[in-house]
């Protein structure tokens, strides 16, 4: 995670606010959040200068900051891995917060050394989906690779800065006199990930955290036009309508059902259709829509614990937050296996622009089974 943090008292003091703008920033602290994580330092002139920050400073400040960022995520999760940086096959690499092209995933491969025949992946325009997305088809490239006999690790990074463009979005919401959270409620951040085939292990090699089991991704009906995120000269204007978590909720139950019906090694789980029996890892639109899920899936408020703690301490981190929620699980668990609320198997649930509903189911590795599970990851 980035290191600064940004109260939202701070951002008040930063702008130059009228009343939209104190009503915004007040929506956003009673949604509960306490503080959002910036790249950017208190003092930085982007917060106080005259003239906004345009798209091409933005780029620029992306690529000053993120490569950094996401080197220590990338090393950290590779570290405690343990194999070696050669053993990397693929890259699977995600940004909603920059359109350079070449993307971040070459600077990224040369910078930590990887082979240039390294497959790479670059996604975008994904939201909050992204991070569940790249796992998905992290975990569909590792599959492919598991039917020819081949050995595969793939490096997962995800990294966000939505924070350069937190002045333009006030100044955005003064001009228009339109309260709204738009992008001042998302923090930055970078998070990795390294996922196995587990074919050829090393001895180096530690077991898995989390098993992956299955995923699915939907277009939500007639949802197109509620989450939008266009970019203009000033950045990049969020459109997320109020309306998003009551369509996705009404989906929810249906999508659960047919996700846990499409896993196999779930048939023999008596309690594979009761929702309240998982963790949920969900990065919904705010704390209020939690509650609309909770509601579509009869959840106890443990079952969203800790996706409730991951937002009130930071906001979201768009792509991260669902990795932020499940690294948290890990630590935050009971027992020597970490298992979080007496549950060993979670949802992880993002929506994203579209609208797309991502949901994958997770199982909790046990030191019974650390060398035989199919795919996992590391932090």
């Amino acid at each position: 995670m980035a290191t600064q943090y940004v109260t939202l008292s701070c951002l008040w003091s930063l702008a130059n606010l009228l009343p939209r703008v104190s009503e915004t920033l007040d929506r956003i602290e009673r949604s509960g959040i306490k503080q959002l994580c910036s790249v950017l330092p208190l003092d930085d002139p982007i917060w106080s200068q005259q003239t906004l920050p345009t798209i091409a400073d933005a780029d620029a400040l992306f690529k000053e900051h993120a490569i950094s960022l996401v080197c220590r995520a990338a090393k950290g999760a590779i570290r405690e891995w343990g194999g070696s940086m050669y053993d990397i096959s693929h890259v699977i690499a995600v940004t909603s917060t920059n359109t350079a092209n070449p993307g971040f995933d070459i600077t990224l491969c040369s910078t930590l050394g990887l082979r240039p025949t390294v497959h790479r992946t670059l996604l975008y325009g994904l939201g909050c989906a992204g991070g569940l997305s790249a796992l998905r088809i992290a975990y569909d490239l590792l599959a492919g690779a598991a039917l020819q006999g081949l050995p595969a690790r793939a490096l997962v990074v995800l990294c966000d800065l939505p924070t350069l463009f937190a002045r333009a979005e006030l100044h955005r919401i003064n001009v228009d006199q339109e309260v709204g959270f738009g992008m001042s409620r998302f923090s930055d951040g970078a998070s990795a990930v390294v996922l196995t085939n587990w074919i050829g292990p090393t001895v180096l090699e530690r077991g898995p955290i989390w098993n992956l089991l299955g995923f699915r991704s939907v277009i939500i009906k007639e949802s197109e036009g509620y989450s939008e995120l266009s970019i203009g000269p000033f950045g990049f204007k969020a459109i997320m309508s109020t309306f998003i978590p009551r369509l996705v909720s009404s989906e929810l139950l249906s999508n659960f059902t047919a996700l846990i019906n499409s896993v196999p090694g779930l048939r023999s789980d008596n309690t594979r259709d009761l929702p309240n029996s998982y963790n949920w890892a969900s990065d919904f639109p705010g704390r209020s829509a939690l509650k609309f899920a909770q509601g579509a899936l009869d959840l106890k408020k443990s079952n969203l614990s800790h996706s409730d703690t991951v937002y009130r301490s930071r906001g979201s981190t768009i792509s991260c937050s669902v990795l932020n929620i499940l690294n948290y699980m890990r630590h935050h668990g009971k027992g020597g296996d970490y298992v979080a609320n007496g549950r060993n198997k979670v949802i992880a649930l993002a929506i994203g622009p579209g609208v797309i509903l991502e949901l994958a189911v997770l199982h909790k590795a046990s030191t019974a089974d650390l060398r035989y599970a199919a795919h996992c990851w590391e932090w």
